[in-house]
């Protein structure tokens, strides 16, 4: 007889919620992870991989002493929700997980919510004006953005403006993962490569201006 495969509820990325999951596989392995000194350390690890039952969508979670051992399966490694990013700033961090949320079910709505996460990004970095195209003009004057990721913001904010609309340019899958990847390359930009940048002069004891930080 064959044996039935485990079933549990975890959250889908893809669905938005939690649903039934069954766990394809488990191995034991070990991950490896670097510290903040730069040193590698080693820790056993189980690796689960299960499939969600409603959308078919897979993922991957680790159990060892570097992803709460305290749970049953770990953490989820793959796929990761960039919208979960410790960088971001609450309200930023928020909007985009309101967005990510109804990416694979609305393709309009996706848009007009990637739209307002614009919004709330320029609010953000100080700039009150309510009319959004002008706001981007302005971060983009401030030299806040590069040229290519102002473009890219109003590219999105025309989207938006479209999936708001009835009768306006019907949104495609296409145009979702084009107004993802960009939103992805503007959030990275503001927030999370700064960030990564700073924590990694620290490591190196150097201040902003690359001098050492007790010069």
């Amino acid at each position: 007889m064959v044996k039935a495969k485990r079933q549990t509820f975890l959250v889908c990325i893809r669905c938005g919620g939690a649903t039934v999951h069954t766990l394809l596989a488990s191995e034991e392995s070990d991950y490896r992870l670097c510290d903040v000194e730069g040193y590698f350390g080693h820790e056993p690890a189980t690796y689960h991989l299960f499939r969600c039952d409603g959308c078919t969508c897979i993922s991957l979670y680790i159990w060892s002493a570097f992803h709460s051992p305290h749970s049953e399966f770990g953490e989820r490694e793959h796929p990761v929700r960039f919208a979960d990013q410790a960088e971001l700033p609450a309200a930023v961090r928020l909007a985009y997980r309101e967005a990510d949320r109804v990416k694979n079910h609305s393709n309009a709505a996706y848009a007009v919510l990637a739209r307002k996460v614009l919004e709330v990004i320029a609010k953000e970095r100080g700039i009150s004006d309510r009319n959004l195209s002008r706001a981007l003009s302005m971060l983009a004057e401030k030299g806040a953005i590069p040229p290519i990721l102002a473009e890219a913001a109003t590219l999105i904010r025309i989207f938006g403006n479209a999936g708001a609309h009835p009768g306006g340019e019907e949104i495609n899958g296409w145009h979702v993962e084009m107004i993802d990847q960009f939103l992805e390359l503007l959030v990275q930009y503001l927030y999370v490569a700064p960030a990564a940048l700073h924590q990694f002069k620290c490591f190196l004891g150097i201040n902003s201006n690359g001098k050492p930080l007790d010069s």
